[in-house]
């Protein structure tokens, strides 16, 4: 079933299934907040604004700086960082496809299953992760960057592993951690692996990746000062172990077949060893990463990359024919929910567009800045980035301080505020949830969003999740 003749009608299955995502490209439609967050700090990190701002201010970073550079050079060209991001994000996910056959066909000099394993690799971003496809966000960067490293590992001819190639891996590990901070699945797994297989590299490997973490931590102390460190690792976040399992488990389930592929490699091959370990060290990082609010699909990412590498070795080998089929059971499920939601985003497509035009035209009209829960409003209106929802919203529900938010609405820097249209708990979204329940007016609405005018002051209201309710923000005493 899975023969190189069937390349072309995968291929095209692939790019129908893509063309709703590829065609938001250029468009002012950013239903993910994440798009206009990045953008934003794109912008900042050019402009030499305070990048990391200090512990208690309205607006939050928890990213590395290094994507921000890069969508902010390609905005030079496109003149829209949304945009920039989007196209990065794209190149980023052919980049990673094009490594992982790289790095099936380097260990199983077998093309055909190489291939497969990167077609797999990208009709899961198509269908089950699609909300990640063509997305203004770091993440699949960072991925695009580890893959080189790995790659690294992995010479085209047979050769022993060399110590300017541990180094090099390293290097390019580490900076896929300066790109996105939660990639931690593949580094540790790398390193059980020379542990297990390679210990004369092991030391190597531990040194050259404890110098360049703390190089570029350093330089970042430098560069950003005091708040990087902890806007980075200690930003606030609800984390729940039953929202780890909850969510992880359907997409365990749809990667499953791939997975067991990968678990049963044979020991023997040394290079083939690690994806095993890979995948194992990946499942158990990515469940633990989405527990925290916040965390999206891509927490699981790396156990797509492991299980794709290594069912692309597991594909070269004769004995597993019979169980080829299997692989491809998911997208009996997968394919056509991607299909029913690529036809409803074609179908509301001008009707979302309008909606989003309109929504900016409205809070460019607004005397003042707006405070957004989907910042890519602010970015196309040309408001400025006044508060960070999630990051303070997060850190406000941990401490109840509420100083910063204040002190905003109190000096009129903050006049009005975008809200989601429905109505959110407390927990998830607490500056929505208050705004709501603060507005005296709600001046624009559309199936979106709602555009609030804000009371000067803030008037004390309840901010019930069900439990111990925390207050109003008040100015501290």
């Amino acid at each position: 079933m899975l023969k190189m003749a069937g390349f072309p009608v995968a291929l095209i299955a692939l790019l129908l299934l893509a063309l709703p995502r590829l065609i938001l490209i250029p468009l002012h439609y950013a239903p993910d907040p994440n798009e206009g967050w990045n953008a934003f700090h794109a912008i900042m990190a050019a402009s030499r604004a305070t990048l990391y701002p200090p512990p208690g201010a309205l607006t939050g970073n928890n990213y590395p700086p290094l994507s921000f550079y890069a969508v902010r050079f390609i905005a030079y060209f496109t003149g829209d960082a949304i945009i920039a991001g989007r196209l990065i994000s794209l190149f980023s996910i052919l980049a990673a496809s094009a490594l992982i056959w790289r790095i099936v066909t380097n260990i199983t000099r077998n093309k055909t299953a190489a291939g497969w394993a990167a077609i797999l690799f990208l009709a899961y971003n198509v269908t089950l992760f699609r909300s990640y496809f063509c997305l203004n966000d770091p993440q699949w960067l960072a991925h695009a960057v580890a893959l080189l490293g790995i790659a690294t590992l992995f010479p085209a001819e047979p050769a022993p592993l060399t110590r300017p190639r541990i180094a090099a891996s390293s290097f390019l590990l580490v900076a896929a951690g300066f790109v996105k901070q939660n990639l931690i699945g593949f580094p540790a797994a790398i390193t059980l692996w020379l542990l297990i297989t390679h210990r004369r590299h092991f030391a190597l490997w531990l040194l050259s990746g404890a110098f360049f973490t703390l190089a570029g931590l350093l330089l970042c102390r430098l560069v950003y000062g005091a708040s990087f460190l902890p806007d980075l690792l200690f930003s606030a976040r609800h984390y729940s172990p039953a929202r780890a399992i909850i969510k992880s488990l359907p997409i365990l389930a749809a990667l499953s077949p791939m997975v067991v592929a990968s678990l049963r490699l044979p020991r023997q091959n040394k290079q083939a060893a690690l994806f095993p370990i890979a995948v194992t060290v990946c499942l158990v990082t990515g469940i633990i990463q989405r527990g925290g609010i916040g965390v999206d699909i891509n927490a699981h990412f790396e156990t797509l990359i492991a299980a794709s590498i290594g069912t692309g070795i597991a594909l070269a080998a004769p004995a597993r024919k019979r169980a080829r089929h299997w692989l491809l059971a998911p997208f009996i499920i997968l394919v056509p929910l991607a299909a029913a939601q690529s036809i409803a985003a074609l179908r509301h497509l001008n009707r979302n567009l309008a909606n989003w035009h309109s929504a900016i035209a409205h809070i460019a009209a607004v005397p003042g800045n707006v405070a957004c829960d989907n910042l890519a409003y602010c970015y196309w209106a040309g408001k400025s980035y006044s508060a960070d929802f999630f990051l303070y919203g997060q850190r406000f529900l941990q401490t109840g301080n509420g100083t910063a938010l204040q002190e905003a609405v109190n000096n009129h820097s903050i006049t009005a505020a975008e809200l989601p249209g429905q109505p959110v708990s407390c927990q998830s979204n607490p500056l929505a949830h208050l705004f709501r329940a603060a507005a005296p007016a709600i001046f624009y609405r559309n199936k979106t969003i709602e555009l609030a005018a804000l009371p000067t002051p803030l008037p004390a209201a309840s901010c019930s999740t069900g439990s111990a309710a925390p207050p109003v923000p008040r100015a501290a005493n």
